[in-house]
């Protein structure tokens, strides 16, 4: 007999089953005029079809033409080694890119929550507050509905969206604050003001920091090495915004070797001296608009504001082939699914290209650069900083948009002066290839397709890697990476995205391809930058601890930590859980974990947290494992 798994359920509205179906299967159970129908899993579902496909047994020859079991291989089922493109549904990688942006934020806060809070209570006792983060997390759980997330909802599904938005950041900070606070007040300088720069990431980073501080003259002393840190003075706030005078300042400075899950300490001493270690802020009346951080060269047009030319300075490798971080609209319109989808022939209606406004220099100092392009498109204004950060291999492009548009698709597009035949997209908790030469109506089909926090175009020798903290759609061709930035629909909400947005990207030139580039790592780097806190209380016996500490880190170059927390059905025992994000492992891996914690590693769990009898690796797998703490 055949067998076909059928699927009972209300797709529109949460997708179970209602009580007129399961009536209505169990009276076809009882009739000899329907198929047997009985219920049952897709797993028991697929191993029944499994079986049923043996040569040998193959209880099904009789009943199905054999020009169908021809075109089936003897021992496995047909295979579809591809993803399950959703054709119809290109704009909804785009529309509301607010809730794209507010999902993401929610994501990244309470991972960060997370592994704080269970720092907190495993060094200093503080208790975890379980149910304040799984109220946040059921609240951001419940806004990835098809139609919120999407951004394909009525305007009155977005204001209670954003309710629950705001309830999510609140509380997920509240956890952040309060455990940063517990962790500080056990730590602090000899001497001023302590300033922690916090890793939230399992592996250790140099990066530039910005700290909120108020006027005054200051020095920020690294309390490891005991050296004055240069830092400069930086003053950039939204542009599109005026806001008035206040008395804070902004010191930027580079982090050094920020240990994995940890921190490290500065001092702020007020100087009242003029030998103060502050980088001069130089920003000379000239039409050079060149970057150079010893990382990159970047110049930019001083008539259009993009970018002309991009050297990774270590290879001398060029690699843009034209006019790059080009803003490109589109006529977006003609067709039903508005919100959902992109019109298919937007190429050809294109829109009036940018209008250049005033190119002018933020900064320019040995710790940052940052100069700022102001552009209009039709009857919106674009404001872009091209920030090029002291040791950073990436140039970050800060964007504040006012979209005014109706219809209108906005993209970003990079030219680049390589060829490649596909292009790499991270998925969750992966990547996934796709091609640049589409050959069937499948690759046709995918002119528009999805990426989480990164999209990569590589040769062999060299590549392109576009990071995002909120943007999702990509179109890529061989020698060409564009990143869609902005829709304006009118159905099913009239006002979707028009308003003011701020966002980020960056630029990522990079020898070899996306994995010997460490791509995702870089792209969690953008996403959550390293945490500068200045603590409320101070210990009296701070001295007494390290000036800087690793609390917990993942001892692979290739795994990615997702979770740190405790154990859901108990307490007392803790969970991480992470994954391969390159794709490299071939082999079941004996992972080890450096920690100060005193936890041990346990056995594998699977995602529900229950035991797993087979802990075997593959690529891109997520693994969790348990953890116990030193009994004492």
């Amino acid at each position: 007999s055949l067998h076909t798994c059928w699927l009972p359920g209300v797709g529109d509205h949460g997708g179970g089953p209602t009580r007129d179906m399961l009536v209505k299967a169990r009276r076809w159970q009882g009739s000899p005029f329907f198929p047997q129908v009985r219920f049952s899993t897709p797993q028991q579902f697929l191993e029944t079809v499994s079986s049923n496909f043996s040569a040998s047994k193959s209880p099904i020859a009789g009943s199905v033409p054999q020009k169908f079991l021809d075109k089936l291989s003897t021992d496995k089922l047909p295979l579809w080694d591809d993803e399950l493109y959703l054709e119809l549904h290109r704009g909804c990688y785009t529309s509301h890119g607010d809730q794209k942006q507010q999902n993401r934020r929610g994501e990244d806060l309470l991972y960060q929550a997370e592994v704080w809070a269970t720092v907190a209570q495993l060094s200093v006792g503080q208790p975890y507050p379980q149910n304040t983060l799984e109220t946040a997390w059921k609240g951001l759980l419940f806004n990835q509905f098809h139609d919120i997330l999407p951004g394909s909802s009525i305007p009155e599904v977005f204001q209670d969206a954003n309710q629950t938005w705001a309830q999510v950041e609140r509380l997920a900070q509240a956890v952040l604050i309060n455990a940063l606070e517990t962790l500080t007040t056990q730590t602090g300088s000899e001497q001023g003001q302590s300033l922690f720069v916090f890793n939230a990431h399992s592996w250790p980073r140099t990066e530039v920091v910005n700290v909120v501080v108020p006027q005054g003259r200051w020095q920020i002393i690294d309390c490891e090495t005991r050296q004055s840190v240069e830092y400069v003075i930086n003053r950039a706030s939204n542009p599109l915004v005026t806001e008035p005078e206040h008395q804070k300042q902004v010191l930027s400075f580079v982090a050094r070797d920020v240990p994995a899950i940890g921190y490290r300490l500065y001092s702020l001493v007020t100087d009242a001296t003029e030998n103060v270690e502050a980088a001069k802020t130089e920003i000379p009346n000239t039409d050079d608009f060149v970057l150079n951080n010893g990382h990159l060269r970047v110049v930019v047009s001083a008539d259009t504001g993009e970018i002309m030319s991009c050297i990774h300075l270590a290879t001398g490798r060029e690699i843009f082939e034209s006019a790059a971080n080009q803003l490109q609209c589109f006529k977006d319109s003609g067709q039903y699914w508005d919100a959902w989808n992109i019109a298919p022939d937007y190429a050809d209606h294109p829109c009036a290209p940018a209008k250049l406004l005033s190119l002018e220099w933020l900064a320019r100092n040995s710790i940052c650069q940052r100069l700022r392009v102001t552009r209009q498109l039709n009857q919106s204004i674009i404001v872009q900083d091209y920030c090029l950060e002291a040791a950073s291999p990436w140039l970050k492009v800060e964007t504040w948009v006012d979209w005014q548009e109706t219809q209108v698709v906005l993209k970003v597009n990079f030219p680049v002066t390589i060829k490649a035949d596909c292009a790499t997209y991270e998925v969750p908790f992966g990547a996934i290839k796709r091609s640049t030469v589409p050959a069937n109506g499948h690759e046709q089909a995918k002119w528009e397709v999805p990426a989480l926090r990164w999209a990569d175009l590589s040769a062999p020798t060299f590549g392109l890697s576009i990071l995002t903290d909120c943007k999702h759609g990509f179109d890529a061709q061989p020698n060409q990476l564009r990143l869609t930035l902005l829709k304006a629909p009118l159905w099913p909400d009239p006002g979707c995205d028009r308003g003011h947005h701020h966002f980020t990207y960056a630029i990522y030139p990079h020898p070899g391809n996306w994995q010997t580039a460490r791509t995702p790592h870089q792209a969690r780097a953008l996403n959550i930058p390293l945490q500068p806190y200045l603590p409320v209380a101070i210990n009296n016996q701070a001295a007494n601890f390290p000036a800087s500490r690793s609390f917990f880190s993942l001892d692979s170059n290739h795994l990615i930590l997702a979770a740190l927390k405790p154990s859901e059905a108990d307490p007392s025992r803790f969970i991480t859980r992470y994954y391969d994000a390159y794709g490299v492992i071939s082999e079941p891996e004996n992972l080890s974990i450096s920690n100060s914690l005193g936890l041990t590693l346990g056995e594998p769990l699977d995602l529900l947290e229950d035991p797993l009898t087979c802990s075997s690796a593959r690529p891109y797998q997520i693994q969790t494992r348990c953890l116990h703490p030193q009994k004492l």
